[in-house]
């Protein structure tokens, strides 16, 4: 028996299948009197279009004597190429809103195969499938993608989601605030009493400063009677 034939091979190509043969020739070219060859093809589906299996039923006649004879050839078609697939870029994402995680719907990743359609699915710590996903934490995750062919082979790559601390902290002020000066006509404002429960969200207590001009910043100001 030959080995299978590929996808993408054509099994009606008689140099890849091979046919009847009169002393290693071809019977269609054989000086032999008067015989003729024919087949007829019956096809058994494995996993079409991919991979199936060919019946072949040779009939040869021999116009000089009348003998009929039959052969049957079973010629097997495979698909054993895994697809070749392409996994996203690396992403980068930041925290959500006052949590310190973020979301996103993973990128679709490509695929290219030999002979039949293709399935690719995301697999990684939080879920599979692309999303989408969310309370993904602080930190470096990867992501495994999955690609399979009608015929059951797969293949796999990799691409990296980081999730980072790219919101700055939530400043909230007090109002209204009244400064008394002292007998010597001067007071100081600590940047504490102004930002009163001002926090990060993913770094808890912020350190606060303030400032007149919002450019030189200090932990306090000093006001004096001036600034009546």
């Amino acid at each position: 028996s030959a080995p299978a034939l590929q996808c993408g091979d054509d099994p009606e190509d008689l140099s890849l299948t091979g046919e009847p043969m009169v002393g290693g020739v071809p019977v269609g070219a054989s000086p032999e009197c008067e015989i003729a060859v024919a087949f007829t093809d019956q096809i058994i589906n494995h996993c079409l279009p991919a991979a199936y299996t060919v019946v072949r039923t040779w009939t040869t006649i021999d116009f000089c004597n009348g003998t009929v004879s039959s052969r049957v050839q079973l010629i097997k078609v495979e698909d054993k190429v895994a697809p070749v697939l392409t996994a996203p870029a690396d992403v980068t994402i930041g925290t959500d809103g006052f949590t310190c995680t973020g979301s996103l719907t993973l990128p679709q990743a490509s695929a290219t195969d030999n002979c039949s359609a293709i399935n690719i699915v995301p697999h990684w710590q939080f879920g599979s499938g692309y999303g989408p996903f969310s309370s993904i934490p602080l930190g470096t995750h990867i992501v495994t993608y999955t690609a399979t062919d009608g015929c059951g082979n797969s293949s796999t790559a990799t691409m990296q989601v980081s999730v980072e601390d790219t919101g700055p902290p939530q400043a909230i002020c007090s109002s209204d605030l009244q400064v008394s000066l002292s007998a010597s006509g001067g007071a100081y404002l600590n940047a504490a009493t102004i930002g009163v429960n001002s926090s990060d969200n993913c770094s808890g207590p912020v350190s606060l400063d303030i400032s007149r001009d919002a450019e030189n910043y200090a932990a306090q100001l000093l006001f004096t009677c001036d600034d009546i």
